[in-house]
């Protein structure tokens, strides 16, 4: 609460600033093979995929050799095919953020998560697959150093139109899950997983 209204603010300018028109109120169209119905429903399918080896071995590679972590080379290859598939080069996507910044939270028992809004900006076509990945860790620093205004606050301050078909800023959502796969282990038994 001490420092939301300035949080508040910087959302305003980083979300809403040197925007094309209307873009920051645009929703992000994917293609889709049926028309979005009047309500949003959240009804879906989940779609998966998996990187070859090589590919799982590049990114944490390419990620040290360029300073950041793994999931922020995803988020740019991530940005990269939204670019492609909607052809908006500035994009805005939502990612969960674990908001448990003071110790007081630490051993509560609680969903202390938040949908933070970032802002991918693909202008230049000459721009390396390097230099978006740099802009994305730039653009994950700054989000998370600005945590004293939740979504629902930004939505308002930027005086976003509501939809009942569609949520008003993010559409849609990047997250990288990097638990480990539990295992089951039963003394005189072998395990395997099936699909």
């Amino acid at each position: 609460a001490e420092r939301g209204d300035a949080d508040l603010r910087w959302w305003v300018d980083h979300i809403g600033a040197d925007a094309p028109p209307g873009q920051a109120a645009q929703p992000l169209e994917l293609p889709r093979d049926r028309p979005r119905p009047a309500v949003q429903t959240y009804r879906g399918e989940l779609a998966g995929s998996a990187l070859s080896q090589a590919t799982s071995d590049a990114v944490p590679a390419l990620a040290a050799d360029l300073g950041t972590t793994a999931p922020t080379v995803l988020l740019a290859g991530f940005g990269e095919l939204l670019r492609r598939m909607t052809g908006r080069a500035d994009l805005v996507i939502g990612t969960p953020a674990a908001d448990r910044r003071h110790e007081e939270f630490t051993d509560l028992v609680g969903f202390f998560i938040e949908i933070v809004p970032l802002r991918l900006r693909m202008r230049r076509p000459e721009e390396s697959f390097a230099d978006r990945v740099r802009a994305c860790t730039d653009e994950f620093v700054a989000a998370l150093a600005h945590p004293g205004a939740t979504l629902d606050r930004i939505v308002g301050g930027l005086g976003l139109p509501r939809d009942p078909a569609r949520a008003p800023l993010v559409q849609v959502l990047f997250n990288v899950y990097n638990f480990p796969q539990p295992r089951l282990e039963l003394p005189g038994l072998r395990t395997e997983r099936l699909e």
